[in-house]
């Protein structure tokens, strides 16, 4: 019997889903755009964003995300607090870095929750931030 992984990220997956990944869609097929375009529209939905916002799928890792995230929606005149508590913490710093983007750091260790009252200081005194990162499930 298969071991059960009970963790955000990569996770064990049912039979159907299985089989359903051995059909090959070309992205060019009109059934593949349909299903894309549904699948977008619906995520706008559920934001109640229709009219306002578009959304983007992009396949590749978590890592992957968080780069495109970062670089998306930062430019050189961003300033970034980064709420660190584990490996996706260190790595968007390390984009932000090579972006050249600015930084503070609020680090915890990975069994610890950053504290609300060091967030809101921290954001009181630096009145000049345009964003806060931080991973919601450390997974790494």
């Amino acid at each position: 019997m298969d071991k059960k992984l009970l963790t955000p990220g990569p996770l064990t997956t049912s039979m159907t889903t299985k089989e359903a990944m051995l059909h090959d869609w070309g992205s060019r097929d009109q059934a593949f755009i349909n299903i894309n375009n549904e699948i977008r529209t619906q995520l706008v939905k559920m934001i109640d964003g229709e009219n306002e916002y578009e959304c983007i799928p992009m396949q590749g890792s978590g890592t992957f995300a968080v780069e495109s995230m970062v670089s998306s929606l930062t430019s050189k005149n961003s300033k970034i607090l980064i709420l660190i508590n584990g490996a996706y913490g260190h790595r968007m710093n390390k984009m932000c870095t090579y972006l050249k983007r600015e930084t503070i750091i609020y680090e915890v260790p990975e069994d610890r929750v950053h504290n609300l009252n060091e967030i809101e200081n921290i954001i009181n005194i630096n009145n000049d931030l345009t964003h806060v990162f931080v991973v919601y499930c450390e997974t790494t």
